[in-house]
């Protein structure tokens, strides 16, 4: 039989494990031959030489309790000095107490150390009284020869195990442990076999289920043939290793078959989710067609999660493809599913359900390295520091470039070729504004650099001219946005108002608020000439005051209305009252109650027709009385 049926029998939740006394050694524990030599030496010279050669524990330890007047104290004394000492290592111990798939442990350990590696997961079964108490969902950890925290379970001399063997059989505690013996499977884990009755009652369980038993195995290094021999009789299969290698292949054994055992429902929910915490992993359980069905398994908190592919290929050409896209060319290889050999992932070591005939086709894409460089301009002595990209090769003198900076996005490919680089560019803005100030650098470098202006490119300590031979952009759309970026430059310094933060909202509404608002604040005010004329209609009903006489011809200023505000990007700008200047006017024509004037002329000063920001006569003071004017095209 093979270690992996033994790993198998473990994976089904159905083996016992017994560890003896070579579990501790390298906690720097005695096993049973240097703790026998401990009580040995402990003996004067007169005492020692009464004993037979090559005593046993047992022997040893019953005549030191004979020659101390049949007092244990001074036996107790020792056990308590060995065994009560800070271990040297606990690493195997804390393995085991990580793996959740047994149920059911015991030891003939005098020592602590399992225990308190599984600290409140386990419960500690010494004696009857403590059998009610089993839960299903915690380990029990037997302890048949006692332990320190109670002297006087402590089984060791040769009267001790006198009065074991004549134990009553349906005491509880041995009772569930014949449970155990005779329906799971037995793996013994550095034991030494020296309970003699434990083997009887094995002895007595196999002449009644005969060749129903369960299987056994033993896990120890160095056996000799002849102890082989008699595991054999015992019907135990013999696994020649230490058990900090048998712990370590079982640990990864595990993590390669708990998501599949999971899904199979060989392994229960409560394991499978015990065993990944244990390994800092959560994982999300669905229900899917009667199964369950792992959806995700990630590292617990926002800790990154390791995930590996592995897979084969089974052509030539697929290989030859990869190979080049290791080599640094290429962007991604597509792999038919006809030309994988084989496929697996892997999740922080642990193997998840996935088969070649799961999948259609497989895609490799390579991950770039971000790099960091500087762009100037000398001609417009305009640099742009930090900007960050990745570079990736898609062929031979050709590459695809992307990058940032301010929260601009670029990206780009490039065709080296002899006479100058060939690049197809396109940016894209970030969602909310940095400061205009560099907003106006970004742009003005890309403005610089499409009009084929001499341009350097410092990067791994070199500066290198990439001056395009062609650009293929929108060189319009680019220059717009330049525009743009200037006209609310104009208008932050006019109005104390700040665009920095604002939603990038690139509309042609907002390009044309800001430039006409930019050439107001700029010119003083917004001529616009009508040839046919235009005609203003003040029909509400009031007499006109400041308007009963107006002048036959030059111009005149009127005041329309409230303050007035605008909105640019999500800011506000208050502009104040707007107003209306009449050049060229014709004779005004009132009607009989002066309550009507129509006044013609073919040039006024405003902002346009539905957006008022006419402001320089709170500026001036002409703050007139207020009247609503309605435009309307004349056809005179």
């Amino acid at each position: 039989m093979s270690l992996q049926s033994l790993f198998n029998a473990i994976r089904r939740e159905d083996t016992a494990l017994w560890v003896g006394a070579g579990f501790s050694l390298y906690a720097g524990y005695p096993g049973g031959g240097k703790l026998q030599d401990i009580l040995f030496k402990s003996l004067n010279t007169e005492e020692q030489s009464q004993l037979p050669a090559n005593s046993s524990l047992k022997q040893t330890s019953a005549a030191l309790v004979t020659f101390r007047g049949g007092s244990r104290n001074e036996l107790n004394q020792i056990l308590f000095d060995v065994f009560d000492k800070q271990p040297e290592a606990t690493h195997l111990h804390d393995l085991l107490s990580k793996i959740p798939h047994f149920h059911e442990i015991i030891t003939t350990n005098y020592d602590a150390l399992i225990e308190n590696s599984y600290t409140r997961r386990a419960h500690v079964i010494r004696s009857a009284k403590d059998v009610p108490y089993i839960k299903l969902n915690k380990p029990a950890i037997f302890k048949p020869h006692g332990d320190l925290q109670n002297l006087d379970s402590i089984i060791i001399t040769e009267n001790d195990y006198s009065g074991f063997y004549n134990l009553d059989k349906n005491d509880p505690f041995w009772t569930a442990i014949r449970d155990i013996i005779a329906k799971k499977n037995q793996l013994f884990l550095a034991y030494g076999f020296e309970d003699e009755n434990i083997w009887s009652w094995f002895d007595l369980i196999d002449n009644a289920v005969g060749t129903h038993r369960k299987e056994r195995f033993l896990v120890a290094p160095n056996w000799k043939p002849l102890q082989i021999k008699k595991l054999e009789s015992r019907h135990i299969e013999y696994f020649d290793m230490t058990a900090d290698q048998f712990l370590a292949d079982l640990n990864e054994h595990l993590k390669k078959h708990i998501a599949t055992d999971l899904e199979n429902r060989i392994v229960s929910h409560d394991t499978f989710n015990t065993y990944i915490s244990f390994h800092d992993l959560d994982s999300k359980v669905a229900i899917v067609s009667g199964k369950p069905k792992i959806m995700s398994l990630n590292k617990q908190g926002q800790a990154p999660t390791l995930n590996t592919i592995n897979f084969g290929v089974n052509d030539k050409k697929t290989f030859t493809q990869i190979e080049k896209l290791a080599n640094g060319f290429g962007r991604s290889v597509k792999i038919g599913a006809a030309n994988i050999s084989f496929l697996e992932h892997l999740v922080e070591g642990f193997t998840l359900p996935l088969s070649k005939e799961s999948i259609s086709e497989f895609h490799i894409i390579k991950l770039s390295k971000t790099h960091k460089c500087s762009i100037e301009i000398p001609e417009e002595d305009l640099v742009l520091e930090d900007v960050k990209f990745k570079i990736t090769p898609l062929s031979q003198n050709k590459y695809s470039v992307e990058g940032g900076v301010y929260g601009f996005r670029i990206k780009a490919n490039l065709n080296f070729k002899d006479e100058g680089i060939v690049i197809d560019i396109n940016f894209s803005h970030p969602p909310l504004l940095p400061s205009l100030h560099k907003c106006l650098q970004f742009q003005r470098v890309v403005a610089a650099y499409i009009l084929g202006k001499k341009t350097l490119l410092n990067w791994d300590g070199k500066v290198r001219d990439i001056r395009p031979l062609d650009v293929k952009m929108e060189a319009a759309s680019n220059l717009d946005l330049l525009r743009f970026f200037e006209d609310l430059r104009i208008i932050e310094k006019c109005f104390q108002v700040r665009f920095e933060g604002a939603s990038t909202g690139f509309t042609e509404q907002n390009f044309h608020l800001a430039s006409e608002l930019a050439s107001l604040i700029t010119n003083g005010y917004i001529q616009l000439d009508f040839p046919d004329g235009i005609e203003f209609t003040r029909t509400d009903g009031v007499k006109l005051i400041q308007m009963d006489h107006l002048p036959d011809s030059g111009s005149v200023l009127i005041v329309t209305g409230l303050d007035e505000t605008v909105n640019i990007l999500g800011i506000g700008v208050e502009l104040g009252r707007p107003g209306i200047q009449i050049n060229d006017i014709e004779k005004p024509e009132y009607n009989a109650d002066r309550t009507e004037v129509h006044i013609k002329s073919k040039k006024i000063n405003i902002g346009n027709g539905s957006v008022q920001f006419f402001r320089f006569n709170r500026k001036t003071g002409k703050m007139k009385s207020s009247i609503m004017v309605k435009l309307k095209q004349s056809n005179q």
